[in-house]
């Protein structure tokens, strides 16, 4: 006997939403890993996730700060901020993240940042960064934020099988003030178009609206049942 479904369509729309939705990854922080309270500066790498290459001057990677100089400030940008995480990295400097150590806690394809120059560099400071990105020791990207007015820049650097994410800064003119920090440094699991099921919650009420949703659904919980 074929059981009908017309008679509780929100329960199926529930049930069915939940099963057939795709779960979706957590952004990975890539502070919350540098092994210090947000607002101070790290020295020291925090194994197995990070690999600390090449310190930066003064005091080390800021958590969430441009660095310990910045007394806990947020990172801020002239055009843009502040930010509830980053990592303050004043050139030169370089840390190794250890992606292979990331995928045993969350799903990933890319890395994301917005990287500039902190407000905490004062108007007689005005040199810039060069930020480099490289995956497995491969350089990926590099750009210049020219000087401490300058606006900041959105990166998205997408990621294979790579074992090493690198982040590098380097003095771009003379060193005065160069106080660089990827805000919102985070690994992500961008979703392509064709990836995201047309059963997901969000299609089926904007794309097809309930009723819609409950004919896909009737479907696949009549197949369940007979």
């Amino acid at each position: 006997m074929k059981n009908s479904l017309s008679f509780q369509p929100l329960p199926i729309l529930i049930l069915c939403t939940l099963a057939s939705s795709p779960a979706y990854a957590e952004d990975i922080i890539l502070s919350e890993f540098l092994g210090g309270a947000s607002g101070t500066a790290v020295t020291t790498p925090n194994p197995p996730f990070t690999n600390i290459v090449d310190l930066p001057d003064p005091d080390g990677f800021g958590v969430d700060t441009a660095g310990g100089f910045a007394g806990g400030q947020l990172i801020e940008f002239p055009d843009s901020g502040p930010f509830d995480n980053g990592i303050g990295a004043h050139p030169t400097s370089r840390i190794d993240f250890n992606l292979d150590e990331f995928r045993t806690l969350e799903t990933f394809n890319t890395f994301t940042s917005i990287i500039g120059i902190d407000e905490v560099a004062t108007s007689s400071q005005t040199q810039g960064v060069t930020f480099n990105v490289l995956l497995d020791e491969i350089l990926v990207l590099t750009e210049d934020i020219p000087t401490s007015t300058s606006g900041s820049l959105s990166i998205s650097i997408p990621i294979d099988n790579q074992s090493t994410l690198t982040l590098d800064t380097q003095y771009f003119g003379f060193p005065n003030g160069n106080h660089g920090a990827w805000a919102d440094a985070k690994l992500v699991n961008v979703e392509s178009p064709e990836s995201i099921p047309e059963s997901s919650f969000l299609f089926g009420l904007l794309g097809l609206g309930i009723v819609g949703v409950i004919n896909k659904c009737r479907g696949y919980f009549e197949g369940l049942w007979n």
